[in-house]
C-alpha cells in the first residue's frame, strides 16, 4: 500500500474517532435537569410587581448523532410551599417575588417531578460538543395571507460553561418581522450545578440554576394533584 493511501486511511480514522469522542464527551450534559429562574420584569405595571420565578425541566438525549432537547414548563411539586398565593376568593395563582427550592423541594426534585404533558415543547439539534448544538429554525412558507413563525434553540460550549439561546421569529408578506430571544448564560459549572445569567428580550433579566434531577412524569393536569393523596 502506498504512503498516500495510508494518509487518506489515517484521516479517516481521525475524522470518525473525532466525531465520536465529540458526541461522547457530551455525556456530561445528557439527562434530566432541573431550571429555576428569578428575574426582574422591567415590562410590569407596578415597580412592585416586578420580580418574578419561572421553572422547568430539561432532558437532553442523543438520537444517532442529533441532541433532543424537550422542556416541561408546566410542573408539580408535593411539597408547594412558596410556589402559590390564595387570592380573596380562593382562586390560587403562581406567587409573585422571588423563589427557589426548599430542601424537601429538592430533594422531590431528585426523585423526579410529575409534569402536565399538554405544556411540553422539543427541539432536535445538530453539531457536537466542540462546535455547539443548534436545531434548524426553519419557517413556514411566507405569503401575503400567512404568518410565518420560526423557533430555533442552540447550545453553545456544552462541554464547558453552555449557554442555552432560543429565538423566536415571526413574520409575514405584509408585516414586520418580529423576534424574541431568551438566553441562559453559564458563569459557574459546580459539579451537577449550573448557574448564570437570565435574559429575555432585554425586558426581563435576572439569574437561573439548574442542577440535576429525576425521570420526568407525564401527568394529566386533572390528576397531579391526586398523585400525592
Amino acid at each position: 500500500m502506498s504512503r498516500a493511501w495510508i494518509a487518506i486511511l489515517a484521516g479517516c480514522f481521525v475524522l470518525v474517532g473525532s466525531s465520536a469522542v465529540a458526541h461522547t464527551e457530551t455525556n456530561a450534559m445528557l439527562g434530566t435537569w432541573y431550571v429555576v429562574v428569578n428575574y426582574d420584569d422591567a415590562q410590569a405595571v407596578g415597580s412592585d410587581d416586578r420580580k418574578r420565578w419561572e421553572d422547568k425541566v430539561w432532558v437532553f438525549e442523543l438520537r444517532g448523532t442529533r441532541l433532543v432537547w424537550t422542556e416541561y414548563s408546566e410542573l408539580s411539586f408535593k411539597t408547594d410551599v412558596g410556589r402559590y398565593q390564595t387570592l380573596a376568593g380562593g382562586r390560587e395563582i403562581k406567587s409573585s417575588g422571588s423563589w427557589n427550592p426548599n430542601k424537601a423541594q429538592r430533594a422531590e426534585i431528585e426523585r423526579g417531578l410529575a409534569a402536565n404533558p399538554q405544556w411540553v415543547r422539543a427541539k432536535t439539534l445538530r453539531g457536537d460538543v466542540v462546535s455547539g448544538y443548534k436545531s434548524s429554525g426553519r419557517q413556514n412558507r411566507e405569503s401575503a395571507s400567512v404568518i410565518g413563525f420560526s423557533q430555533t434553540w442552540e447550545i453553545v460550549d456544552p462541554g464547558g460553561k453552555p449557554a442555552f439561546r432560543m429565538r423566536d421569529s415571526m413574520s409575514g408578506g405584509r408585516s414586520t418581522t418580529l423576534e424574541g430571544e431568551t438566553l441562559y448564560t453559564t458563569t459557574s459549572r459546580k459539579g451537577e450545578v449550573l448557574s448564570g445569567e437570565f435574559t429575555r428580550d432585554d425586558a426581563q433579566k435576572g439569574s437561573f440554576e439548574m442542577r440535576r434531577a429525576g425521570k420526568i412524569q407525564l401527568v394529566a393536569e386533572k390528576e397531579v394533584d391526586e398523585r400525592w393523596q
